[in-house]
């Protein structure tokens, strides 16, 4: 499977070995213009459009909340991962797309998917 990351998301994840069958390429790399003066919902209808993409990872959830994105969204086949909660922390970032995309990709099916991913709340016990 081919994820594409947001602009907004830690570049760091891309040099990561993944398993095999599982690659990460942000989203200057695929087309740098779809990262200036366009909306989620273009860039969804052009990732869709290429037929060699299966899903789009951002720490951006406030497009969860827009009906252009969520309706473009419902016309492509691409799985939506949202790291939400993490934007500024790149690694923790990282690090729960690296312990769930896996999983994510193992699950995927022929329509549009969501995938929230949140940090659990750590509980240290003495």
């Amino acid at each position: 499977m081919h994820f594409v990351l947001d602009q907004n998301f830690p570049i760091q994840a891309t040099g990561l070995a993944w398993p095999p069958g599982l690659t990460l390429t942000a989203l200057k790399d695929i087309d740098p213009e779809l990262t200036r003066d366009h909306e989620d919902w273009e860039v969804f209808r052009a990732l869709a459009r290429r037929g060699d993409i299966d899903g789009f990872i951002t720490n951006d959830a406030d497009l969860l909340h827009l009906p252009r994105e969520m309706v473009m969204l419902q016309h492509t086949n691409l799985t939506l991962v949202v790291v939400d909660g993490l934007g500024g922390d790149p690694l923790g970032a990282t690090g729960l797309l690296m312990v769930h995309l896996p999983q994510i990709a193992k699950q995927s099916h022929p329509k549009p998917n969501i995938y929230i991913l949140k940090r659990s709340p750590l509980t240290l016990t003495k």
